[in-house]
């Protein structure tokens, strides 16, 4: 590609670019055939909502697998993009293997259940697999069609066209479609998943790199079944692609190309017109449509087209071109030499750089002189016969190190760097990959470099004098707890950042200044060609005006010559007639006839007076116009002061004063431009020396910004370190608590284990026997039945009961009927017609259980707490005293029973809680703690008593209800005789 072609291809670029911006219109609901058709005719993408039709509902992927069912379809299949290493170190156009399975095949293929296999499956048949009219048979998707119209209604009608095919594609995440441009006007439409396309007007063609590739093949290896890329054969002709693989990586378009990216989501259609360049990726399952239109060649647009793709020849893909560098001498002394050199290789999209003196640039390219620049071409080698015996071109050696300095150049932003941080960074490098010069050469070049060294004069490229700051300290200002403060900090970086904008502010100015003196864009050039497109402006406006003002000028000099006429035929009319105006006229014939009517005159002089009436009254008509001519000349007059009014417009006069200050302005910017033109070389070294104070505040900004986060992972790594001591020893803390818990729960657990099975209930069997057989008077005491103790729970406040306070000395508390306390009630039948209450009191109580059965009765009297007793060891009570043997024997047989059963019942308690302990010492500290009897405080209730002797009967609760009744009743009977 030339660079005047260059240069316009990318003037035409941004110029389409300024005037269309780099975003699209999106329209709520579709447009009309007109709309769309004013849309094609702008060929512009836009984003269509609303657009309805079966599919957008029903296509699913259970829907489509239960249409297809087991009908076979053609899937390309691929192993990376389109451009391809081949097997031979080429690079091949790779047209995909197509394989024939079911939709369920290569959904399950798409979805997440598939194998981590590097083949990637794509729906991509690209021939009306929908609909077409060069569709030989039926569709693939035939069960599908239904769902899919055969076309756009409003896109078919603006068009006059129906489309060309209509397609379906399927893809994954994986399915990438590779920059490229279609010759079609492409309605495409999302029905499930996301599209995100990367858009590229056609006007951008030129950034695009087309080349030529040979053309090859997927193919399934006969060894091992995996894919293979064949070349085709030598005859078949290249296929001309981009050579750029992902146009979103950084550098792989230049700077000021602007993509437009657009994301189409389900429901959504996308209009692509003809010649627009798209890439295309999804996200996840994606399924979409689209109506490939055949473009519109008549007419302009297809031949523009044409032209941006091929004005230039497209070189192969796989010829090796390295591309040019430009070196610059920078003590080049007057600078004037070279100063268009930088602006053309810009221009050429060439890198260049600068060296210290044209003595070294001289040595690095073996020659014995001075040199003022090299343009390294590596590809353009001459042409030259070899001699015989001669070996190869020994280039080839230094194209790695030459790639490497290539890349070394390009990365340096001239913008922001100064011209001698070139000389630091690059230039060892770039002499690296120079042929090295003889001995002579080299001793001459070091002498070179002992006179020559980079000149601050203003003629030559300047090396900055500003003092370098230190950075070496690592002072960061700190609060009382060792924290870096955040506000020192902040106020800093905003110093150095007003001083920035400060420094910026004046390169601007500079900056604007060096474009005006060499005219390559900047403000100054941009206001400058603005007042030439005004003036050109005021200057249509006033070649209308002076249009205009001549038709005024010449409808004047037609009133004017008019009036001019009606003057002069006005005047002869009354030269000709002895009257002025009507009143003389009518004064004249009245007198006239004042004389007629006195009979005075002669006939002959009545007559001619008569006479004379009448041609007076005829002239008195023609007096009567003369008023009419002149309102008709007054008239005429005053459309003159009109038009006379607009020649003095007031807006054709502000117009030229405005051409006035345009041409006054313009000329103050080209003196401008020509003393900036004159002082240039001063404005680069101001220019030099600004980026050199730039780059310098940039560094101390950077190595504050490292400083204090540097600073602030160091305090908050010792902070963090704090804590996790902290919390360790927290943790410790908590373990040995708890190990000690363990312990103490453990003792206990072993301490009640270890105490003998059953030893309470063998003490209540013998002091219920004692009871029984009468060795122990008063009131007994059971261990079984004793009321647990209650233990206080940690952390739970202890519940203070309420007291009554004492009575007075001297008085007694009188008590409520009833009040009393009963240690037992004895029901009765409720026999008898003087029934009385019965119940007794807690001394009379006390007073009957001294006697276990009364001389005069049967009936047997047994305190509550001895039958709570007797049921604990599940013995029915007596019934009376005959019954007592029977109780006695009851409880022998118990307690000979618990004797027996003691030591190992004891022996499984100790096993329990040792298995117990062992378990808390493997749970976790927070699990619960049973105790070894199960779930409750109180010990298990035990077993009935195992009978030894013969089986004893026990006694029904009823029947011992109504013998207490009877006793009760006999009771009541012994009482009344006494009292009687």
């Amino acid at each position: 590609m030339s660079t005047d072609f260059t240069a316009s291809a990318k003037w035409i670029s941004e110029e389409y670019r300024d005037l269309n911006g780099t975003t699209i219109e999106v329209l709520e609901e579709p447009p009309s055939a007109l709309e769309f058709a004013r849309l094609v005719h702008i060929s512009r993408p836009v984003i269509i909502k609303g657009v309805d039709f079966p599919a957008l509902h029903r296509w699913t992927s259970d829907y489509i697998q239960e249409k297809m069912g087991d009908r076979q379809i053609s899937v390309a299949v691929t192993l990376a993009d389109a451009i391809t290493e081949g097997p031979d170190g080429l690079l091949y156009f790779a047209e995909p293997l197509v394989e024939k399975m079911t939709m369920t095949e290569l959904l399950r293929k798409l979805g997440p259940e598939r194998t981590d296999s590097q083949e990637i499956h794509y729906l991509q048949s690209q021939n009306g697999n929908l609909f077409s009219p060069n569709l030989q048979g039926s569709s693939e998707f035939e069960p599908l069609t239904a769902d899919v119209p055969r076309e756009v209604p409003w896109c078919s009608e603006a068009l006059g066209r129906e489309p060309d095919a209509v397609n379906i594609w399927i893809g994954d995440e994986r399915s990438v479609t590779s920059i490229h441009s279609d010759p079609y006007e492409n309605i495409y439409t999302v029905v499930q998943g996301e599209k995100q396309f990367f858009l590229l007007p056609p006007t951008d063609s030129w950034c695009l790199n087309e080349r030529l590739y040979p053309h090859a093949t997927y193919r399934r290896s006969s060894l091992d079944n995996a894919l293979e890329l064949v070349p085709a054969a030598s005859d078949v002709h290249p296929v001309r692609w981009s050579s750029i693989v992902d146009p979103e990586e950084p550098e792989a378009l230049p700077e000021d190309v602007l993509p437009i990216r657009v994301t189409l989501r389900a429901g959504e259609s996308l209009y692509l017109p003809v010649g627009w360049w798209h890439y295309v990726r999804q996200s996840g399952l994606t399924i979409a449509l689209n109506w490939w239109y055949d473009a519109e060649m008549r007419g302009m647009s297809w031949v523009i087209l044409n032209f941006l793709r091929n004005v230039t020849e497209v070189p192969s893909g796989n010829e090796e071109t390295l591309p040019e560098l430009l070196v610059l001498a920078a003590d080049i002394n007057p600078i004037d030499i070279i100063s268009h050199l930088p602006v053309m290789s810009e221009e050429a999209q060439i890198p260049y750089i600068f060296v210290s003196s044209k003595e070294e640039l001289g040595h690095a390219s073996s020659t014995k002189r001075p040199t003022s620049c090299v343009m390294v071409c590596p590809d353009l080698k001459r042409k030259t016969k070899k001699k015989e015996g001669q070996t190869e071109d020994k280039d080839d050696d230094y194209r790695e190190l030459y790639d490497e300095c290539y890349k070394e150049v390009e990365k340096l932003d001239t913008k922001s760097c100064r011209p001698d941080h070139f000389l630091v960074s690059t230039y060892p490098r770039l002499c690296s990959t120079m042929p090295a010069p003889k001995a002579k050469a080299a001793s001459n070049a070091d002498g070179g470099a002992k006179k020559k060294a980079a000149s601050t004069s203003g003629s030559s490229t300047p090396v900055s004098s500003v003092p370098e700051k230190d950075f070496s300290s690592d002072h960061v200002v700190t609060s009382a707890g060792g924290r870096p403060d955040k506000k020192a900090h902040d106020a800093e970086q905003a110093k150095i950042k007003s001083e920035i904008d400060a420094l910026q502010a004046k390169l601007n100015v500079v900056r604007d200044k060096i474009a005006l003196a060499t005219k390559s864009g900047g403000p100054g050039n941009e206001r400058r060609a603005a007042l030439r497109a005004e003036l050109d402006s005021i200057r249509d406006k006033q070649a209308s005006n002076k249009s205009s003002r001549g038709k005024q000028f010449d409808q004047m000099k037609a009133i004017q010559d008019g009036i001019q006429k009606k003057i002069k035929d006005l005047q002869a009319a009354k030269s000709k007639i002895p009257f002025k105006n009507v009143a003389e006229v009518d004064a004249h014939i009245k007198n006239l006839e004042k004389q007629v009517e006195s009979g005075n005159m002669k006939l002959a002089d009545e007559k001619r007076a008569l006479q004379e009436i009448n041609a007076a009254k005829r002239n008195r008509k023609v007096v009567e116009g003369f008023q009419a001519e002149q309102e008709s000349i007054e008239a005429d007059r005053q459309k003159i002061e009109e038009i006379k009014k607009q020649l003095d417009d007031p807006e054709a006069e502000a117009i030229s004063k405005r051409y006035e200050a345009i041409k006054a302005e313009l000329d103050q910017l080209k003196k401008e431009g020509d003393e900036a033109y004159a002082g240039r070389a001063k404005l680069f070294e101001e220019r030099d020396n600004i980026q050199s104070q730039l780059k310098t505040l940039f560094d101390e900004k950077r190595q504050s910004v490292q400083r204090f986060r540097e600073a602030n992972d160091r305090y908050w790594s010792k902070v963090n370190e704090d804590r996790a001591r902290r919390a360790e020893k927290a943790r410790a803390q908590r373990a040995a608590e708890e190990a000690a818990k363990k312990k103490e729960i453990a003792e206990r657990l072993l301490e009640e284990a270890q105490i003998p099975a059953y030893q309470a209930q063998i003490e209540d069997c013998q002091t219920l026997i004692d009871y029984f057989s009468g060795k122990s008077t008063g009131t007994a005491v059971f261990k079984s039945t004793a009321a647990a103790e209650k233990t206080e729970l940690a952390g739970v406040p202890k519940l203070e009961l309420r007291k009554v306070e004492e009575a007075p000395e001297g008085l007694v508390a009188r008590k409520k009927k009833g009040e009393e306390e009963e240690s037992y009630f004895v029901a009765s039948k409720g026999k008898g017609k003087n029934k009385k209450n019965t119940s007794k009191t807690n001394g009379a109580a006390s007073a009957d259980a001294k006697d276990v059965a009364p001389k005069d009765s049967g009936a047997l009297n047994i305190p509550f707490a001895t039958l709570s007793a007797l049921l604990s060891l599940s013995i029915p009570p007596p019934a009376s005293s005959a019954d007592v043997p029977r109780v006695i024997e009851d409880l022998n047989t118990k307690k000979a029973w618990f004797e027996a059963n003691q030591a190992r019942v004891t022996a499984e308690n100790i096993a329990k809680a040792k298995a117990e302990i062992e378990r808390l010492s493997k749970a976790d500290p927070v699990s619960e703690v049973k105790p070894p009897n199960g779930s409750g405080e109180n010990p298990a209730e035990p077993a009935p008593t195992p009978t030894i002797g013969p089986d004893s009967v026990a006694v029904p609760s009823e029947a011992v209800v109504d013998k207490l009744e009877a006793v009760e009743e006999d009771e009541e009977k012994k009482e009344s005789e006494s009292s009687s």
